[in-house]
């Protein structure tokens, strides 16, 4: 984990076997399409729109997943669980803890491969 202990690239750098580039690339191509992902969120949230909310976080997941970015993990599903419900109940709290915590990621990875 980094100093943070917030996400890692333990699993990107294991696929990557050596690969600095490779890691590179997909930590960039994190920040780029999460930050599509995460506009769209809140975009959606506005909206209430559940249903969008719901695949858009299902194809964040999975990247998310890779970097271990765990409590963000956990948030996202509580989100996604109260989707399935049509119940924006602390969604609102929740979808900024979340932004915040890609915010600071994205930051870090930025600032790691300038």
């Amino acid at each position: 984990m980094n100093n943070s202990e917030t996400y890692s690239l333990e699993n990107l750098e294991e696929m990557s076997r050596g690969n600095s580039d490779f890691v590179k690339r997909m930590a960039f191509m994190f920040v780029t399409e999460s930050s599509k992902s995460i506009d769209k969120i809140r975009a959606a949230f506005e909206q209430r729109d559940y249903n969008t909310i719901h695949s858009a976080i299902h194809r964040l997941k999975p990247s998310t997943e890779v970097l271990q970015m765990e409590e963000v993990i956990k948030s996202l599903t509580q989100v996604q669980a109260l989707c399935k419900n049509e119940s924006d109940a602390g969604m609102d709290h929740l979808l900024r803890n979340i932004e915040q915590s890609y915010i600071a990621v994205f930051d870090d990875i930025l600032l790691k491969f300038k």
